[in-house]
């Protein structure tokens, strides 16, 4: 019996030896299980439900964003289906990346159980490696990047210029951010441009990546156009402090500030510092204008976890170690378990965000009976109700500058004519109220559904206002292939032009215009136009702006002009 103690004892040392050794592999099995066990448990999220979406027809491009996530889905949801199909090809990517992420800091802080501690204490890896979003491998191939920087930095030679060509393209096919890690490697080393075999490199990056370029191209550069146009809003302070504080949390206290105390060695880190610095400071002056995830300065993660696995191994800063980074990894932990098991009542932050959406689908699909469901502007519950339920939903914008992947696919034409069923977030005439996820909702069947939010193109002059009247010009111009019918909805019997008069994008008054009838009927290339005196004898003195479109039946308004200035004296 003393023998097998012994015997006993003298493996678990042997163990505990070579864990001490390398414990790399043993982490990045936890690692990988850990996440495997959360994907399992955890319910997808609206923009998981989208990007799932995207894989039901893989093309070279989306409205919102490149393939790759598109490509990634597709591929787990046919080894595996269901939650764990569509993010099993971002927990292989995570876990390879740690794997990555180990080739780029020296042995001896590989056998610190601080480097392991740092890892797990980064909010966005926690995030980024369960969730599916296309940040996730971007933050994969930027960090591929980095390791063949790295190794470029050492020995240029044909192998090394096509293989970072090949990271440089993944990037572009992940997330278009990718261009700034491109961006600030080069600022950060001017030289490059001096190289032969880092020109070789961009040339095979756009080889890789042109027929993304080309899509865009026979489609009218959609995303391009949402991003300088749709995206972007006036100049503000508006959103500039939530970006601030979202970073400090998304970050990591622990590991925000390490840019600016650190000190790098070589080019390399130099170029790390640039990245995060200039990744930060750029989502910084575009919060100016836009509201920025916090997930969108991933790209600065795996360079911020570098300088921060040697920056806590460095006894001096035991006292910080102990309270930015151990506290972080307890609370990572219990969140996990939080968003796996619903184990507080009411809790209102994210409750209907990551729990009880296959019930809320079920629910949904019960009123629908068997028809179709169309949820205006709600662009993430429509996919994610396709999801749970298999039934078919379908959202639409009903502003300009906003698009979709439905508007692109054509998915208002699959519902015209049909009788659907339209859910709300705001009461409409005929619509009955229900509660779902502790929300109200309105929901009704529209009978042969008509809706006009895509296809024409409407553009408009204010001619007078006094203080009584606006009178406007409208002209309504069929962009389709297809005759456009204004005909009588059978829900509500109004079709015809509509107008919001609004200021400072609150608005302040919308209503119908003027009937549209069968005479109206626009013919492909057809244009009309109409003339509309709308009454403003109630709107206070002011400068405003009006738009025009097309309103059917009890669906919202398809608002399609461009907003035009008056002032009501």
């Amino acid at each position: 019996m003393p023998a097998l103690v012994e015997r006993r004892n003298d493996a678990l040392n042997n163990t505990g030896k070579i864990l001490f050794r390398n414990p790399v592999p043993f982490f990045i099995v936890f690692w990988a299980l850990l996440n495997l066990l959360q994907i399992a448990f955890t319910e997808l999220t609206s923009d998981e439900g989208y990007y799932w979406f995207y894989a039901q027809h893989l093309q070279w491009g989306y409205y919102d964003h490149p393939p790759m996530i598109a490509a990634m889905i597709k591929a787990g949801s046919k080894l595996f289906g269901g939650t764990i199909g569509v993010r099993a090809f971002n927990v292989v990517l995570s876990t390879a990346g740690l794997s990555l992420f180990f080739q780029l800091i020296p042995e001896e802080l590989k056998r610190s159980p601080k480097t392991y501690w740092v890892l797990l204490s980064a909010p966005l890896l926690h995030y980024l490696t369960f969730l599916v979003f296309p940040d996730g491998p971007l933050l994969f191939f930027s960090l591929a990047f980095l390791v063949l920087y790295k190794r470029f930095l050492v020995k240029k030679n044909f192998e090394t210029s096509l293989l970072l060509g090949l990271s440089i393209a993944l990037m572009a096919y992940s997330k278009y951010h990718g261009a700034l890690v491109l961006l600030f490697t080069i600022i950060a080393n001017p030289r490059l441009l001096k190289s032969a075999y880092f020109y070789l490199a961009l040339f095979v990056a756009a080889i890789l990546f042109a027929p993304h370029l080309w899509w865009q191209y026979k489609n009218d550069f959609p995303t391009l156009k949402y991003h300088l146009s749709g995206r972007t809003g006036t100049w503000s302070f508006k959103h500039v402090g939530e970006y601030v504080s979202q970073q400090i949390f998304a970050i990591g206290p622990g590991l925000i500030f390490l840019p600016f105390v650190v000190k790098t060695k070589d080019v390399f880190e130099r170029t790390l510092k640039f990245i995060i610095i200039g990744t930060l400071l750029f989502f910084l002056v575009s919060s100016f204008k836009t509201f920025v995830h916090f997930h969108w300065t991933s790209i600065a993660l795996y360079p911020l976890l570098y300088f921060a696995v040697r920056y806590y191994n460095n006894p001096a800063h035991k006292k910080l170690f102990n309270a930015l980074i151990l506290p972080f990894v307890v609370l990572f932990f219990v969140a996990r378990i939080l968003l796996m098991l619903p184990l507080i009542p009411n809790m209102h932050v994210g409750e209907d965000y990551y729990h009880g959406r296959k019930t809320w689908a079920e629910e949904v699909k019960s009123l629908a009976d068997n028809r179709p469901v169309f949820m205006p502007d709600n662009l993430r519950e429509a996919s994610l109700y396709s999801f749970y339920s298999g039934g078919q939903g379908v959202t639409l914008y009903t502003r300009p500058g906003k698009k979709s992947q439905y508007e692109l696919w054509g998915y208002e034409d699959s519902l015209q004519g049909k009788d659907v069923l339209f859910l709300s977030k705001y009461p409409y005439t005929g619509g009955m109220k229900t509660s779902l996820l502790n929300k109200d909702f309105y929901y009704g069947v529209v009978s042969s559904f008509q809706s006009y939010y895509n296809g024409i193109a409407v553009t408009a002059s204010v001619d007078a206002v006094t203080a009584d009247t606006l009178k406007a010009t409208v002209n309504l111009f069929n962009q389709t292939s297809r005759m456009i019918a204004f005909q009588k909805n059978d829900s509500a019997g109004y079709t015809g032009i509509a107008y919001s008069i609004e200021q400072a994008r609150n608005v302040l008054k919308a209503d119908a215009a003027l009937p549209l009838k069968a005479a109206d009927n626009l013919a492909p290339g057809a244009t009309i136009t109409k003339t509309i005196r709308i009454p403003i004898q109630d709107v206070p003195q002011g400068d405003y702006e009006i738009y025009f479109g097309i309103r059917s039946g009890v669906l919202p308004d398809a608002i399609l002009s461009e907003g035009l200035p008056f002032i009501k004296k």
